[in-house]
């Protein structure tokens, strides 16, 4: 008569497996976060500023609300952009380095955060939630130089500048 009992594997089996599992996660999660870091800090997008329409003096809708460097090496910058009327759900915002009289610029991606507080004080019924920004940007890209700051904000095919006449000041650091 056949066996039909089960197959048990060893205690030696068993730590084996778990061995290769520890190791596959031990070697993916650095490589995930290399590859986060690298989306974060890539080199910005250069971009020529008199390519897009900028939006008219008193029809903005943005605040750049902090500009914070951390450690000696970054900046952290964040805010919030829309155009007035249109819900914030399809918004691309880019934080644009420049100095003052280049007409190219240096264009960061940003990551969206929520901002209700925008919706509420909007208060005409349109949804502008969507409409908060943050970037991280390494200072070698202000150094020792007064950089402004302007947002390029996206919808759909619709492009437009802000300049926002806020400064970015860079130290001597390195």
């Amino acid at each position: 008569m056949g066996n039909n009992v089960a197959q048990i594997p060893s205690e030696s089996r068993i730590v084996r497996i778990v061995s290769y599992i520890w190791l596959a996660v031990c070697v993916c999660l650095p490589v995930v976060f290399s590859i986060e870091q690298y989306r974060e800090f890539k080199s910005p997008l250069i971009i020529n500023l008199e390519h897009y329409q900028q939006v008219p003096a008193g029809k903005e809708s943005f605040k750049v609300e902090n500009i914070n460097k951390i450690e000696t090496s970054l900046y952290n910058i964040n805010g919030w952009a829309y155009f007035s009327g249109k819900e914030a759900k399809t918004f691309n915002t880019l934080v644009v380095l420049y100095e003052q009289r280049d007409s190219k610029g240096l264009a960061f991606k940003t990551k969206m955060s929520l901002r209700p507080d925008v919706t509420a004080a909007a208060g005409d019924g349109k949804n502008y939630d969507a409409s908060g920004f943050r970037v991280t940007v390494p200072t070698r890209f202000v150094k020792n130089k007064k950089t402004k700051i302007a947002l390029l904000v996206q919808s759909g095919k619709n492009q437009k500048i802000i300049f926002t006449n806020q400064i970015v000041e860079g130290g001597g650091d390195r």
